[in-house]
């Protein structure tokens, strides 16, 4: 074969070596984003449902209160949630789904020893929506995890580790939330 026949071939090759080392790592950054999609998805579900909780427990609040407390503290629960919401971080936002659950259990402990409130048809409806909306959660967590799982692994491997390393992907943390 002529020098030029074999320089025209080795450069073929090596375009081709880069254009299929190129397309792999597109691939591989794609099913990063997916993943990262995924898990956000899921996340979304659980926020929506804490949204749904808050609400809830401002009606608990109200319930709950005597009437010069109430307004400070379904203020306190709205302003823990819309903080942490504007935080725009996962973590920030696990921190704010315990501070709501602590809220929750310590008005249905104060409901607890309140016989009259306890049988309260209002009471009673509140209590059968945190229950629906606990379920969901536990439910969605389940999800949530799975998928932090399986983009968190797929950050550690390489070549998906330098790309996430290029582009500012982090893992997530997981949600250690309610429990049956």
């Amino acid at each position: 074969m002529p020098k030029r026949k074999i320089k025209y071939l080795v450069i073929i090759i090596v375009l081709g070596v880069i254009l299929a080392v190129g397309v792999y790592l597109v691939n591989t950054y794609q099913a990063l984003v997916q993943k990262k999609e995924e898990t956000q998805s899921h996340w979304n579900i659980i926020e929506s449902q804490y949204q749904e909780r808050v609400a809830i427990l401002d009606k608990l609040v109200i319930l709950t209160s005597p009437t010069k407390e109430k307004s400070d503290k379904v203020e306190r629960a709205t302003v823990i949630w819309a903080t942490t919401r504007d935080a725009d971080n996962t973590a920030g936002m696990i921190l704010a789904t315990q501070k709501i659950d602590r809220e929750i259990e310590a008005r249905l402990d104060f409901v607890a020893g309140t016989p009259t409130l306890k049988s309260a048809e209002k009471y009673l409806e509140l209590e059968k929506q945190l229950a629906e909306t606990k379920k969901s959660i536990i439910s969605e967590q389940e999800n949530y995890n799975d998928a932090v799982t399986e983009y968190n692994r797929r950050l550690k491997v390489f070549p998906a580790e330098v790309i996430a390393g290029l582009f500012r992907l982090s893992s997530y943390p997981y949600y250690e939330g309610l429990s049956d």
